[in-house]
């Protein structure tokens, strides 16, 4: 399946199902002010990686996202049929609140969820080398996406001829409910790279995409997923006690990162 000017042929990019009320959040009440700041240490190779010192002047408002938080909001999403687009341009996201989702935290997000997106967490680019996202901040209508490396080619297996090519720092604002700006992101069509400008849900079951600038751009609908809830694998541990076999939930937080992401490089933010 091949891109063309004409007729382009796009990659699932977010997530989909019905459009939705934005009457409530999937977000509990207070939780910012509940979260703990990052400490300097960990803010710090995300402030030196994002250049246009856009990251530094909310830095104040940066609070960072537990397990635990993270996926009761992702899993109340899931529950409802919601999409990444959905969850990510929602009203509490539009808030104050910077939310910092550091590396073991969306280690463990995508262990327990497919959220259906191009902005992949973990994945594997055209060579199959290893990339991982290191660091997510979302809030104040506001995302900032950091990962390991930069220029990462990723396939797209409906669309073979179509590659996505991610920055390592990708910045997107939130418009408005299921509408992203996006900046960091591109796709090639016919031999060449363009930009792409924009996501918006346009129905229950599509989103329109914005690619390439001015008289020249392109837009593109394409049907998107919900996020999924994964089923989760079972471990046999010997119970000491008894001899017995127990079955228990494999815990991604027990993990390292490196296994977890299957990273063959430095699990830090780049610069562009």
């Amino acid at each position: 399946m091949t891109w063309t000017l004409r007729r382009p042929v796009l990659f699932l990019y977010l997530a989909c199902c019905p459009l939705l009320s934005r009457a409530d959040t999937v977000f509990p009440a207070g939780l910012c002010g509940s979260l703990s700041q990052p400490t300097a240490e960990e803010l710090q190779p995300f402030l030196d990686a994002e250049t246009s010192g856009e990251l530094a002047r909310h830095q104040s408002h940066v609070k960072k996202m537990t397990i635990d938080a993270a996926d009761g909001i992702i899993r109340e999403a899931a529950n409802r049929g919601w999409t990444s687009l959905d969850l990510f341009t929602e009203e509490a996201i539009r808030g104050e609140c910077l939310y910092f989702i550091p590396r073991n935290v969306l280690s463990a997000i995508d262990r327990r969820f497919n959220l259906n997106a191009t902005a992949q967490i973990n994945g594997r680019d055209e060579n199959g080398d290893a990339f991982a996202m290191a660091g997510f901040f979302v809030g104040r209508s506001r995302h900032f996406i950091f990962y390991n490396r930069d220029s990462i080619v990723v396939p797209q297996p409906d669309a073979p001829d179509n590659p996505v090519r991610l920055r390592s720092v990708l910045l997107q604002r939130v418009v408005g409910d299921g509408h992203l700006n996006i900046s960091g992101m591109s796709v090639k069509v016919g031999g060449r790279w363009l930009d792409i400008q924009a996501s918006k849900k346009v129905s229950a079951r599509e989103i329109e995409l914005t690619i390439g600038m001015g008289r020249a751009a392109i837009k593109v609908k394409r049907p998107i997923l919900p996020i999924e809830i994964r089923p989760q694998p079972r471990n046999k541990s010997k119970n000491k006690s008894t001899g017995s076999i127990d079955s228990v939930s494999l815990d991604p937080e027990i993990r390292t990162t490196a296994r977890l992401a299957g990273l063959d490089g430095p699990d830090r933010p780049v610069r562009p």
